[in-house]
């Protein structure tokens, strides 16, 4: 009885699978099986951070912003600190970037976490608010991250596209 009742009470068994502010997974790129999809509440993690510190998931999350994950390869890492300059000079969102390995203005995670998020490029997964997951997608350049945020944060043009349910 309290399997059941707890995410009822709580709202974690909420979902939003549809509608203008949830954008499904990108098909044609292939994300881990385990990864959160759109929809669903953000996944309770832990990650460190540069001093060592560890943080969960939801303590990196202030309520006011979408919060943007990039868990990148330790390859990637000066291009994302770049992107995350930029996007958080234009754009109301926090970035948080996240690497296997512990590097300067990154924060790190065991390589389980990391797998389940990451299927060896990197990959994105845009958080709303309200802690739900608005957007994930598997992308082989840093530099398509504008664009795809880009298309999420234009606005509809009607009502209806605002308040419709996508099948």
């Amino acid at each position: 009885m309290q399997e059941h009742l707890f995410p009822v009470i709580s709202q974690t068994g909420i979902r939003y699978d549809s509608g203008y502010l949830v954008r499904q997974r990108d098909r044609v790129r292939v994300m881990p099986e385990d990864s959160p999809t759109p929809g669903e509440r953000w996944p309770y993690a832990t990650f460190q951070t540069e001093d060592g510190q560890t943080m969960s998931s939801y303590a990196l999350i202030y309520y006011a912003f979408h919060h943007l994950f990039l868990f990148v390869p330790a390859a990637e890492v000066s291009a994302a600190l770049d992107l995350k300059e930029t996007l958080e000079q234009t754009l109301r969102l926090q970035i948080h970037i996240v690497t296997p390995r512990r590097q300067a203005g990154t924060l790190n995670c065991d390589l389980t976490t990391f797998a389940q998020f990451n299927s060896g490029g990197s990959t994105v997964y845009l958080v709303r608010p309200d802690a739900y997951l608005s957007l994930s997608a598997d992308v082989r350049n840093l530099k398509t991250i504008p664009s795809l945020l880009q298309r999420y944060f234009s606005a509809p043009t009607t009502h209806q596209q605002l308040f419709s349910v996508e099948h």
